[in-house]
C-alpha cells in the first residue's frame, strides 16, 4: 500500500465516523468533502487505521508539526476473539455419525469429527 492510499483510507475511516458534508473535516483539493458510506469495519481494519494514524502523527511530531502524538495515548481496538461456541457435544457427534451411516460421505464425516476440520479444510480434501 502506498503512502497516499494509506492516508486516503485513514481519511475515509475518520470521515465515516464524524460525518461528511457541510463543515466536513476532510476536503479534496477542489473543496468537495470526502464522501463515504458508514459501514461496520472489522477489528483488523480499525487496528490498521490506528497504526497508520500513529505513524503519521509520529512523523509529524518528529518534524515539529504537532506537539504530541495523541494516537499513542489511547488503547487500540480490541480484536474479536476466536469463536469457540460452535463445538459439538459427544451426543451431537454421535447423532451426526448415526445419520451419516450408509451415506456416501460417511468417511468424510468421521474424518471431520475426529480431526476437528473446518468447512474449508474438509472441502479441500481429495
Amino acid at each position: 500500500m502506498t503512502r497516499a492510499s494509506a492516508i486516503l483510507l485513514l481519511c475515509r475511516f475518520i470521515a465515516a465516523r464524524r460525518g461528511t458534508g457541510e463543515g466536513s473535516v476532510f476536503q479534496r483539493a477542489d473543496g468537495r468533502p470526502v464522501t463515504t458510506t458508514v459501514k461496520p469495519v472489522s477489528p483488523r481494519t480499525r487496528q490498521y487505521a490506528r497504526a497508520v494514524l500513529r505513524r503519521a502523527l509520529r512523523w509529524a511530531e518528529q518534524n515539529g508539526l504537532v506537539v504530541r502524538n495523541v494516537a499513542a495515548l489511547v488503547d487500540g481496538p480490541k480484536s474479536s476473539g476466536t469463536k469457540l461456541d460452535d463445538d459439538l457435544t459427544a451426543q451431537r457427534a454421535r447423532h451426526v455419525i448415526d445419520a451419516a451411516i450408509g451415506h456416501r460421505l460417511v468417511a468424510l464425516a468421521l474424518v471431520v469429527l475426529r480431526l476437528g476440520l473446518r468447512k474449508g479444510e474438509a472441502l479441500a480434501l481429495r
